[in-house]
Protein backbone atom coordinates (compact mmCIF):
# COMPACT_ATOMS: atom_id res chain seq x y z
CA UNK A 1 0.00 0.00 0.00
CA UNK A 2 1.52 3.33 -0.40
CA UNK A 3 0.71 6.71 0.92
CA UNK A 4 -2.17 7.77 -1.74
CA UNK A 5 -4.32 4.51 -0.92
CA UNK A 6 -4.09 5.29 3.08
CA UNK A 7 -4.92 9.07 2.82
CA UNK A 8 -7.75 8.06 -0.28
CA UNK A 9 -9.11 5.35 2.32
CA UNK A 10 -9.11 8.06 6.01
CA UNK A 11 -11.03 10.44 3.71
CA UNK A 12 -14.08 7.98 3.27
CA UNK A 13 -13.61 6.55 6.35
CA UNK A 14 -17.20 7.11 8.54
CA UNK A 15 -15.27 7.93 11.51
CA UNK A 16 -13.19 10.71 10.03
CA UNK A 17 -16.54 12.12 7.75
CA UNK A 18 -18.67 12.21 11.27
CA UNK A 19 -15.54 14.12 12.90
CA UNK A 20 -15.60 16.65 9.77
CA UNK A 21 -19.44 16.93 9.97
CA UNK A 22 -19.74 17.72 13.96
CA UNK A 23 -17.09 19.98 13.60
CA UNK A 24 -18.87 21.80 10.94
CA UNK A 25 -21.82 21.63 13.16
CA UNK A 26 -19.91 23.25 15.74
CA UNK A 27 -18.63 25.96 13.61
CA UNK A 28 -21.87 26.94 12.44
CA UNK A 29 -23.65 26.99 16.05
CA UNK A 30 -21.02 29.10 17.04
CA UNK A 31 -21.23 31.41 14.39
CA UNK A 32 -25.36 31.44 14.65
CA UNK A 33 -24.49 31.96 18.80
CA UNK A 34 -21.82 34.93 17.64
CA UNK A 35 -24.92 37.07 15.39
CA UNK A 36 -27.41 36.44 17.90
CA UNK A 37 -25.47 37.77 20.73
CA UNK A 38 -24.28 40.66 18.60
CA UNK A 39 -27.60 41.07 17.86
CA UNK A 40 -28.75 41.45 21.22
CA UNK A 41 -25.76 43.63 22.22
CA UNK A 42 -26.61 46.02 19.65
CA UNK A 43 -30.01 46.09 20.43
CA UNK A 44 -29.05 46.68 24.37
CA UNK A 45 -26.59 49.95 23.03
CA UNK A 46 -29.81 51.58 20.90
CA UNK A 47 -32.05 50.79 24.14
CA UNK A 48 -29.40 52.65 26.09
CA UNK A 49 -28.82 55.56 23.66
CA UNK A 50 -32.50 56.28 23.89
CA UNK A 51 -32.45 55.81 27.34
CA UNK A 52 -29.98 58.74 27.73
CA UNK A 53 -31.64 60.97 25.36
CA UNK A 54 -34.14 61.20 27.35
CA UNK A 55 -32.54 61.71 30.49
CA UNK A 56 -29.84 64.30 28.63
CA UNK A 57 -33.66 65.94 27.78
CA UNK A 58 -35.12 66.21 31.33
CA UNK A 59 -31.80 67.22 32.69
CA UNK A 60 -32.04 70.31 30.10
CA UNK A 61 -35.67 71.44 30.84
CA UNK A 62 -34.38 71.33 34.58
CA UNK A 63 -31.78 73.59 33.79
CA UNK A 64 -34.16 75.94 32.10
CA UNK A 65 -35.75 75.92 35.03
CA UNK A 66 -32.86 76.68 37.37
CA UNK A 67 -32.24 79.25 35.25
CA UNK A 68 -35.05 81.00 35.18
CA UNK A 69 -35.55 80.72 39.00
CA UNK A 70 -31.64 81.97 39.53
CA UNK A 71 -32.70 84.98 37.09
CA UNK A 72 -36.01 85.81 39.19
CA UNK A 73 -33.70 85.53 42.09
CA UNK A 74 -31.66 88.11 40.86
CA UNK A 75 -34.02 90.64 40.26
CA UNK A 76 -35.20 90.32 43.44
CA UNK A 77 -31.91 90.67 44.62
CA UNK A 78 -31.37 93.85 42.54
CA UNK A 79 -34.32 94.90 43.60
CA UNK A 80 -33.93 94.68 47.77
CA UNK A 81 -31.00 96.35 47.32
CA UNK A 82 -31.65 99.47 45.49
CA UNK A 83 -30.88 102.41 47.06
CA UNK A 84 -34.55 104.21 47.62
CA UNK A 85 -35.96 100.35 48.27
CA UNK A 86 -33.36 100.93 51.28
CA UNK A 87 -33.91 104.31 52.17
CA UNK A 88 -37.48 103.33 52.29
CA UNK A 89 -37.08 100.12 54.86
CA UNK A 90 -35.09 102.13 56.83
CA UNK A 91 -37.67 104.85 57.12
CA UNK A 92 -40.47 102.52 57.95
CA UNK A 93 -38.65 100.75 60.68
CA UNK A 94 -37.45 104.03 62.40
CA UNK A 95 -39.86 104.60 65.35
Amino acid sequence: MNLGNILGDLKHSKPLQLLCNHTWDRLLAICVFLCIALSFLRIHFRVQTTVIGYEVAALKDHETKLLEESSHLKMELSKMTRQETLVELSQATEP
